[in-house]
């Protein structure tokens, strides 16, 4: 019964004897290049629409309600890469989305900068009151003691696997 399959329908019994066809070559190529094809579409497709796009003259700015044109004075925000005109350059002024990451953003900032000061007046207490005090100074002599100490743990642990050896 390998060779030959039996199928019932109803009360007829069919006999199936044809054998199992080989997949040609050309078969598998044909499909390949098929996909291919697909893929270099999609691609050219995308390209056309950024070139339309951008050979369209000058587009509006995108905020509902907004017709200004955008120009050579049009802004890119840094949070959504999109261009908008003057009037709606701030992040606070064209998207919430946009208005949190940049609060994000400032506020990490702060923070950063909060915590070189923070750990000058520790070191040296009323420094930061100081007329000569530099937060960007204080904050490279920081970066110079922790990059010291990194090459004093370096050569401690050479040292250590130095004696571990002999």
């Amino acid at each position: 019964m390998s060779d030959q399959q039996h199928k019932s329908k109803g009360t007829e019994t069919v006999k199936d004897t044809a054998k199992p066809r080989k997949k040609k070559a050309s078969q598998d190529t044909d499909r390949i290049e098929n996909t291919n094809s697909k893929r270099e579409d999609i691609l050219l497709e995308s390209l056309l629409k950024d070139y339309n796009a951008a050979s369209s003259g000058p587009s509006k700015c995108p905020v509902p309600c907004c017709n200004q044109r955008l120009t050579a004075t049009s802004f890119k925000c840094q949070h959504c890469n999109m261009e908008y005109c003057i009037k709606h350059r701030l992040p606070e002024s064209h998207s919430l989305n946009c208005a949190d990451k940049a609060k994000r953003a400032a506020h990490s900032v702060f923070q950063r900068e909060s915590m070189v000061v923070l750990t000058a007046e520790r070191q040296n207490p009323g420094i930061t009151n100081s007329r000569n005090f530099s937060a960007a100074r204080t904050k490279e002599d920081i970066k110079k003691r922790y990059k010291e100490r990194l090459e004093q743990t370096k050569q401690e642990r050479t040292v250590g696997k130095k004696k571990g050896k002999k």
